[in-house]
């Protein structure tokens, strides 16, 4: 007995829980009346008549109405001319209580979205809504012998199923063809009537109920001519919403032509010279050379402040690192040097890579300072750097901008427009790395540099110049080795070396069974990984949005097996809200 109980109970649980007894929800549209009226100027004045029957379940506002507004024409995007001429909306019951233009506007995706009713009042009953609006440039097609009528009465856009659908279309001449449409987008179904009121007056009207996501739509041939003809009107138009895909050109032009030459130094001719400016040291060359921060300049300036004596750097155990500051204290070095020095030893004498926290801080206000020294003693130019810096912002504004607000921009511009903003950014961007941030001195202390990198490179033909001196050969090393690991030939020129500097130096102490330049350039790329990862600042992660598309296909003809649902001009859809 017991258990026949529970089995009642259980049985009970599944009958009230299905679907059988379930409340439904029956939001729909009762009745949709169009009155279209198409213009010999090429407009359609369409009066849409909705009665609407909300939701018994979810609260309502009113009814949300969308039509879509930009269309493909020979694959280029342009606006259409939609006008919304009134809205109004009143309870079925109560036709006098009615509601003039109380709705809100959002163009989004290519439609035009209309939320007609007061956000702070929910509807109770069946509601009427009459939405009056003219088009023009939309769903109007031009052929050699014919004019067409392609227009979807009601697009397959309503998520809520329609009971009812009718329209009454007056055209401007007597029709010579129709045919019509039914149900979800590209559907060639034809469940429909069209019937002639008389020569210029139809009515169509779908066989059956249109569910969620189906509409209608009718296509009407005309003589030739009955419109007027707005091809050339349409052409100009496209042409000018999407004539921004022109725009690189231009742009282009004044970038390569006027700017090239007044943001671009004299090329000097370049001869090998082993001997540095006294007044640059390996960070400043660097950053002259480009422009640029790279983490191994404050290396290469390490090691050009320890082979000048002011500390040592000794490795210890597997590859760990440390400084050890010897007797000077770095009174005499400029200014961003001492800030790298004393960053260095400002808890200690004796200072392991691992302890330097936030290094990165440290190298980027030191390569700042570096920088700044070069613009105040004229290496860089103030007003180069601006021009390079404000290309670098646009172009990132020109290229991004179209991509990461992607339909919204469209809604905007055409697509022409975004092609043309993309291209030009980039061309902006390519040019921006082309503008010479340097002045004429700059130019010639650029080139002396270049002229460094030229005799390290081919350090090989240049040995007999000291080959009776290995003092001076082991002072060169030293002192070209950070330029030429800023001009990444450290492993090059330490070959060279390979077999005569072979005694550790003072300012180097490592674990060495045999030592040679070689042997230290290998063991100075681990050092400066080090130093690299000590200069850069934890990773960081952003998020990414994406946008939703909409709309259905639009142009060509609805004759000659091409149309269908969904396939013309115009046409309506949205739901409650």
């Amino acid at each position: 007995m017991k258990k026949f109980n529970i089995l009642l109970i259980l049985l009970g649980i599944l009958l009230f829980t299905s679907p059988t007894f379930a409340q439904e929800d029956n939001e729909r549209i009762l009745e949709y009346t169009s009155d279209i009226v198409v213009n010999s100027d090429a407009t359609i004045d369409i009066k849409e008549e909705i009665t609407f029957e909300p939701s018994s379940i979810t609260a309502r506002h009113g009814l949300e109405w969308q039509v879509p507004y930009i269309y493909a024409v020979s694959g280029a995007k342009r606006k259409t001319e939609l006008k919304i001429n009134s809205v109004v909306y009143y309870p079925l019951s109560n036709p006098e209580e009615k509601s003039n233009d109380i709705y809100s506007r959002r163009d989004e995706n290519g439609w035009a979205i209309l939320r007609i009713g007061n956000p702070d009042v929910y509807i109770e009953g069946t509601y009427v809504y009459v939405i009056d609006y003219t088009l023009k440039y939309s769903a109007i097609s031009y052929f050699e012998d014919n004019d067409e009528v392609y227009l979807n009465i009601i697009g397959p856009g309503w998520n809520i199923p329609i009971e009812n659908a009718s329209a009454n279309i007056k055209l401007p001449g007597e029709a010579l063809d129709t045919i019509c449409y039914t149900g979800p987008d590209e559907s060639k179904l034809q469940n429909c009537t069209i019937s002639k009121i008389d020569d210029t007056t139809y009515t169509v009207k779908p066989n059956t109920v249109l569910q969620q996501y189906e509409g209608y739509t009718v296509a009407i041939k005309l003589s030739k001519g009955v419109i007027e003809d707005t091809t050339k009107e349409q052409l100009v138009l496209t042409i000018l919403a999407n004539i921004g895909i022109l725009l690189p050109i231009p742009i282009g032009i004044y970038l390569f032509g006027f700017l090239k030459k007044k943001y671009k130094n004299e090329r000097l001719t370049i001869i090998p010279n082993y001997k540095p400016e006294k007044d640059m040291d390996s960070l400043l060359a660097g950053t002259l050379l480009t422009g640029s921060y790279n983490s191994k300049y404050i290396t290469a300036v390490l090691i050009e402040l320890a082979t000048k004596g002011y500390f040592k750097i000794r490795e210890y155990e597997d590859k760990k690192y440390e400084f050890i500051k010897k007797d000077k204290d770095g009174s005499d070095l400029p200014s961003h040097l001492k800030s790298l020095f004393d960053a260095i030893f400002a808890h200690g004498l004796i200072v392991p890579i691992k302890k330097l926290t936030n290094f990165y801080s440290t190298a980027n206000r030191v390569y700042g300072e570096g920088y700044q020294y070069l613009k105040d003693n004229d290496f860089l130019s103030t007003k180069s750097i601006t021009t390079k810096s404000i290309f670098i912002i646009l172009s990132i504004i020109l290229v991004f901008t179209p991509i990461l607000f992607g339909y919204a921009f469209i809604n905007v511009l055409a697509i022409g427009w975004m092609i043309g903003f993309i291209i030009s950014g980039i061309l902006l961007f390519i040019f921006s790395l082309g503008v010479d941030i340097r002045t004429e001195y700059g130019n010639k202390r650029y080139h002396h540099l270049l002229d460094l990198k030229m005799y390290i490179n081919t350090a090989e033909k240049h040995r007999i110049e000291f080959h009776n001196d290995p003092k001076k050969y082991n002072e060169v090393f030293e002192k070209l080795l950070p330029y030429a690991m800023i001009f990444g030939l450290e492993k090059k020129w330490a070959k060279e070396f390979e077999d005569i500097y072979t005694q550790t130096p003072e300012w180097y102490e490592g674990n060495f069974t045999a030592f040679n330049a070689y042997y230290l350039a290998n063991t100075l790329g681990t050092f400066n990984s080090k130093v690299a990862a000590s200069s850069v600042p934890p990773s960081s992660y952003g998020s990414s949005g994406g946008f939703r598309s909409g709309g259905w296909s639009s142009g060509g003809s609805g004759f000659g097996g091409g149309g269908s649902s969904g396939g013309g001009g115009g046409g309506s859809g949205g739901g409650g809200w």
